[in-house]
């Protein structure tokens, strides 16, 4: 059933960048099912809740962690509490015949390059760090990237030797056949729950609330499943 009127402007979505292909599956979904257009900017989620907080006119914000929709909550920019919709997974990518020993090669390596995410801005990058650190990983060049995204390109684009990037990314974009990819247990590296927000806490807006509704709902969270992310609600300690 239809919960839109002619006259209803866009949703405007505010998306994680490792979110992005998954979002535009299920805006496409919502559409279909509420003849609501969904629009999504997609970028890094430190940037959104920085353009959220000088009145950026989104109406929903997919993040990447936690901690960002919790701030605009308590700043009151927001018209209802976080809800975490996925928790993510990592995915390290290096060339095919380091795949044999994959954190044995990181290790060694002294002239390449590995990209991640800015750990000190995004909740993938804090990740990484945290298990390249873990790992003892400190002889690589390491190249900030601004989101997963970008560490995912540079990494196609031959720029950097290795990244490491949201695991999902490799269903959006497969990889060239000289590299390869692990996934290494989400208990090795800090939780990355990644919630949404409603914004807009000064008007109702039926829309945006059907469209949360319908991210958190069944259906959306088997395509978020079948996408790589884990269920919001799995907890798990690191090793």
């Amino acid at each position: 059933m239809s919960t839109a009127h002619a006259e209803d402007p866009p949703l405007r979505v505010a998306v994680a960048a490792n979110f992005s292909a998954t979002a535009e599956t299920l805006g496409a979904q919502f559409t279909a099912l509420h003849d609501v257009e969904v629009q999504l900017v997609s970028g890094s989620s430190g940037k959104h809740a920085t353009q959220i907080t000088y009145g950026a006119p989104f109406d929903v914000f997919l993040s990447a962690d936690s901690a960002k929709p919790a701030a605009l909550h308590a700043r009151g920019l927001s018209a209802g509490e976080p809800r975490a919709y996925a928790r993510g997974q990592l995915a390290i990518i290096v060339p095919v015949d380091a795949m044999d020993n994959p954190i044995d090669w990181l290790k060694r390596q002294t002239d390449q390059r590995i990209a991640i995410a800015n750990p000190r801005v995004a909740p993938y990058g804090n990740a990484a760090q945290f298990l390249l650190d873990q790992w003892s990983i400190s002889r690589m060049r390491h190249v900030t990237a601004e989101n997963v995204a970008q560490a995912y390109q540079l990494v196609l684009s031959g720029n950097v030797d290795a990244a490491v990037i949201a695991l999902p990314q490799l269903s959006a974009r497969p990889l060239p056949d000289h590299l390869s990819a692990w996934t290494p247990h989400p208990s090795q590296y800090p939780p990355i729950q990644q919630d949404v927000v409603l914004l807009n806490a000064d008007r109702e807006d039926r829309a945006a609330q059907t469209f949360v509704a319908f991210l958190l709902g069944p259906d959306a969270q088997t395509v978020i499943r079948n996408a790589g992310y884990l269920a919001p609600e799995v907890a798990h300690a690191r090793r």
